[in-house]
């Protein structure tokens, strides 16, 4: 967040907020205008400009200053920018001992004493408006901080604010590293594809190297690793690998075709698309497809027929969780903050999954059997 003036001379005087071309800025979104002691928030597309106005955007540093260079002419006021690669949001409360009470942001020197800025303040559980810089912190006052990387060392050493909790950690892209990140991984997806190194080497491979120059750290890539979803794969897989290896595919392969082949091939492959669908509104999709893929390989093998219908089934049916709330991340995403109920799910999820059901056999009879 930043407060930029309007100076006089400035070319967007006199007009409105749309026809400065400041409704529709990209990677900013201006919040508000401060006139005097005047508030306008929101900001209409009809609100007239005047000469020194406040006008506080928030957005990215880069785009900010591409504002201030621009035509209009807007007037920065001393803010706090970090060039880190990483920075972080943190909540922290002003103590009742603290040199800050009673003084007005901007005279805190907060920037040069913390290496932070304050981003927004919260008194009595409201967000206090306005200029941040005029605002007279009080003891009790909850302060969320823009931190930079020299900010633990600063903070240790003082009474002045608690640190409460670390609320967000914030990556500032490299343009320099992103690139051959980016690169790199297009890179190894096409000599997957052209079948020179496969997926997992050269991804292995890429990692290495991300570590070696300093493009990632060791750290930031464990960290980005789920070790839940890779134990649910590793096991998943490794229960599909038993199914084959011990015949249990083949003998659950062998009861199925009877029973439906009198209905036809389509009755197999729907036979196949509902019980991984079942299977996935209990358990992960990752490990519905693993355990009932070696079955319908198997069935596919058995009636000779192309497998990738059969194949394709358990992708569509293990990727269509719409009956309970626990069949996938998203589904729970919105349990509790919708405040809706087992029966919703089912209610809305079954008409949504017997469509999606007919429609996935339909295009799969069609294209491949």
């Amino acid at each position: 967040m930043v407060e930029t003036i309007v100076p006089s001379g400035s070319s967007i005087i006199g007009k409105t907020v749309e026809e400065a071309k400041l409704r529709n800025l990209k990677g900013l979104f201006l919040v508000e205008i401060i006139r005097k002691k005047e508030r306008i928030t929101p900001v209409s597309p009809k609100d007239v400009i005047k000469e020194n106005d406040v006008l506080i955007f928030a957005g990215e540093t880069e785009k900010i200053v591409e504002l201030v260079n621009g035509e209009a002419g807007f007037k920065l006021p001393p803010v706090c920018s970090f060039g880190d690669d990483k920075v972080e949001l943190i909540e922290a409360l002003i103590p009742q001992n603290s040199s800050l009470i009673g003084k007005k942001v901007k005279e805190t020197n907060f920037r040069g004493r913390f290496d932070a800025a304050i981003v927004a303040v919260h008194r009595n559980g409201e967000r206090l408006k306005g200029k941040i810089g005029d605002i007279v912190l009080k003891p009790g006052d909850l302060l969320l901080i823009l931190a930079g990387k020299n900010f633990w060392d600063r903070v240790s050493d003082s009474d002045d604010i608690y640190v409460i909790s670390r609320v967000k950690e914030i990556i500032n892209i490299d343009q320099k590293k992103a690139l051959p990140v980016l690169v790199g991984f297009l890179l190894a997806i096409l000599l997957s594809a052209l079948k020179i190194v496969p997926l997992f080497k050269s991804l292995l491979l890429l990692i290495s190297i991300f570590v070696i120059f300093k493009i990632a750290s060791y750290t930031q890539i464990k960290k980005s690793l789920d070790l839940n979803i890779i134990i649910i794969a590793a096991l998943s897989i490794a229960i599909g690998k038993a199914m084959v290896k011990t015949g249990l595919a083949n003998s659950i392969a062998n009861t199925l075709i009877p029973v439906s082949i009198p209905f036809g091939i389509t009755a197999i492959l729907f036979f196949v698309y509902l019980i991984t669908n079942i299977l996935t509104e209990f358990i992960t999709n990752l490990a519905a497809a693993s355990i009932t893929f070696p079955i319908a390989l198997s069935v596919a093998q058995k009636l000779t027929v192309n497998p990738k219908a059969f194949i394709l089934a358990v992708a569509f049916a293990a990727s269509a969780s719409f009956l309970t709330p626990i069949g996938y991340q998203t589904n729970l995403m919105v349990y509790g903050p919708g405040n809706y109920r087992f029966r919703d799910f089912f209610k809305v999820g079954l008409p949504l999954s017997l469509i999606y059901m007919f429609v996935t056999i339909a295009v799969l009879r069609v294209v491949f059997l």
